[in-house]
């Protein structure tokens, strides 16, 4: 998973813990998943107030991608896009 380097050690435990759990076959809506309007193959999950991982579906198995922060994520993945 990208984006792992940069964050609190909290942060990274919390991603590590979803990923696991959606790798063990959990709904990622049991963690706050969220699909986007604009491509419902990328579900934003946040990790905190100023964190959020991103997860995609590829072949209908959901897959970790990346952790960002929440200023990154808004202006990557924000409503206007």
């Amino acid at each position: 998973m990208k984006g792992l380097t940069r964050v609190p050690r909290r942060v990274r435990d919390k991603a590590l813990e979803v990923e696991a759990m959606i790798d063990l076959g959990a709904a990622v809506h049991e963690f706050g998943g969220r699909r986007m309007r604009h491509n419902r193959t990328i579900i934003g999950v946040s990790l905190g107030r100023r964190w959020r991982m991103l997860v995609r579906e590829v072949d209908g198995v959901l897959q970790a991608h990346s952790v960002l922060s929440h200023e990154d994520y808004s202006s990557r993945w924000g409503k206007s896009r």
